[in-house]
């Protein structure tokens, strides 16, 4: 069970990272400055809201590899 909910952590991990990463390059590229307000809003609050939900995943896999 213990072994199972550490693959479905590292899983969700993984995705997170890829939707992150996703992000991370639209932030980066030269156009995101003329992006509308609200789009570039939207995309830095998502940014900001996966890099919690990934350091989560993070404690929660540190957690579930102590039990």
């Amino acid at each position: 069970m213990n072994e199972r909910a550490l693959e479905l952590a590292t899983a969700l991990e993984a995705e997170l990272l890829a939707q992150f990463d996703k992000l991370e390059a639209t932030m980066q590229r030269p156009e995101f400055a003329s992006f509308p307000i609200e789009e570039r809003g939207e995309i830095e609050r998502k940014h900001a809201e996966i890099s919690g939900l990934l350091t989560q995943a993070d404690f929660m896999k540190y957690q579930l590899s102590r039990l």
